[in-house]
């Protein structure tokens, strides 16, 4: 376990040796505020559900902003949990579960290099990764046959994985209040958090997904469920990373 002074939040723990990753998610969370768009509010005393809290970055910058919040976070891969008790203590009442639509348990797979990519759909992450390594070797231009070699060996084993088996849990067996704010960084498993939540008590969801084809895909379930503005859009950072992350913002 390391340990990150945040000019903003203070003290972070994260994974050792990953300063790279929390040097991203730190700019994407905190310095660019990525999930507080397009009329996403917050107030306080609002209940915000952080399903897919990582270390709790978002749940500490939440409230830094607005001490006095309610939040649930929720995280499923056990060593980044215990970051997350960690980092939030008693600030927030904590899950160490997946979410999805229907109780009962799974294999998870965990990247230990790349922790924020764990997943419940591996082949498709890793589809998504080679594709990213793919990119980023397009993007050495001429001097890709200098390059190449060099750039793969330090990327691809990134993908080194292993499984940890979950206890699944639908959101609505979690929260039997209203929801201010639910967002959602789940790796894949979006729809299946979807499906067990409680939309018609949820005022505002964020969601980050992979992909223009899934983002439209969340917006148009969302439209569904009644949120009368969505918007669909790619962080600055993915565009950077070539990365196909999309932001999916939901208010009624």
């Amino acid at each position: 376990m390391a340990v990150f002074d945040s000019p903003r939040l203070g003290p972070i723990h994260y994974h050792d040796g990953l300063d790279a990753e929390l040097a991203l998610m730190h700019r994407e969370v905190v310095e660019e505020d990525v999930y507080l768009r397009h009329g996403v509010e917050l107030a306080p005393g609002m209940r915000v559900v952080d399903a897919g809290a990582n270390i709790g970055l978002f749940s500490r910058h939440l409230l830094a902003l607005v001490p006095e919040l309610h939040i649930v976070a929720i995280e499923p891969v056990p060593s980044t949990f215990a970051l997350l008790r960690a980092n939030l203590g008693e600030r927030a009442r904590l899950h160490s579960v997946a979410l999805g639509g229907r109780p009962g348990t799974t294999r998870l797979t965990v990247f230990p290099r790349l922790p924020t990519n764990s997943t419940l759909d591996p082949e498709a992450k890793r589809a998504e990764l080679m594709a990213w390594i793919e990119r980023s070797v397009e993007r050495l231009g001429p001097a890709r046959r200098f390059l190449e070699a060099g750039v793969r060996a330090e990327l691809e084993p990134l993908l080194a994985a292993e499984t940890v088996e979950v206890e699944v849990v639908p959101l609505v067996a979690l929260v039997e209040s209203d929801i201010d704010l639910l967002k959602i960084d789940v790796e894949g498993a979006e729809l299946a958090v979807l499906e067990g939540a409680p939309l018609e008590r949820v005022r505002q969801v964020v969601v980050e997904t992979s992909g223009p084809a899934r983002a439209t895909e969340l917006a148009e379930r969302l439209r569904h469920a009644g949120f009368a503005r969505v918007h669909v859009e790619q962080p600055a950072w993915a565009d950077a990373l070539g990365v196909a992350n999309e932001h999916v913002y939901a208010t009624r």
